[in-house]
């Protein structure tokens, strides 16, 4: 271990070359297409009590809000162009807009996500702190696991654990968090290999919990 006076935070270090190849990872594919499977559940977790009679009454199940399930094919094109074939679809009840659409067809190299700044956005340092949280190998590759903390807290910003690889500096997986709309949305991204030095998303887990005139819903 070798400690030295006035070093920069090796977060920033890493967040700093990050931040600056953003752009090239967002760029790195021309096109690519793949086979997307989404399943979104959602329930009712509170109701307002003057309501649960009514509801009881008129036969709605408190307990179970909606279901969907779909499977499509993503065609991408740069610059962000997407276009969907639905192979398949299923669902029940209303999911009221709650799709992650805006986090998967969007990206973490953009400046903003989700209506959210981006820890990689040019502008992270004015919106984030940044902690050195740890260091491991996987496939070969160094990851660096590094804290976001929010310098104020708000619906576009983001806070959590994202992983960049070492030299690449690309993401490795990310688990953040973000407030929108009223809710509170947890959004855990893994990332692999596509080619050898281009890595995407193969998988997304979005949990979101939230309240809307006394009825509380995840």
């Amino acid at each position: 271990v070798e400690v030295v006076d006035g070093e920069e935070n090796p977060a920033y270090t890493v967040m700093r070359k990050a931040i600056a190849k953003a752009s090239y990872h967002r760029q790195q594919l021309g096109s690519y297409t793949a086979e997307v499977y989404i399943k979104g559940t959602g329930r009712l977790l509170k109701a307002p009590a003057l309501l649960r009679s009514t509801m009881e009454e008129e036969g709605i199940d408190s307990s179970f809000a909606f279901t969907t399930e779909s499977v499509s094919e993503i065609a991408y094109e740069h610059p962000g162009i997407f276009r969907e074939r639905v192979i398949s679809v299923y669902s029940t009840g209303n999911d009221n807009s709650t799709s992650p659409a805006a986090f998967i067809n969007g990206s973490f190299y953009e400046p903003e996500i989700g209506e959210a700044v981006s820890p990689l956005s040019p502008r992270a340092f004015a919106y984030y702190r940044f902690e050195h949280a740890g260091f491991f190998l996987d496939r070969g590759f160094g990851v660096n696991k590094i804290k976001v903390i929010p310098r104020s807290p708000g619906d576009r910003v983001f806070e959590g654990e994202i992983y960049i690889i070492e030299d690449l500096w690309s993401i490795y997986s990310l688990d953040m968090q973000t407030q929108r709309s009223g809710f509170t949305v947890d959004i855990n991204q893994v990332y692999a290999p596509v080619e050898a030095k281009a890595w995407l998303p193969v998988s997304h887990q979005f949990e979101a919990v939230g309240s809307v005139l006394g009825f509380i819903f995840e």
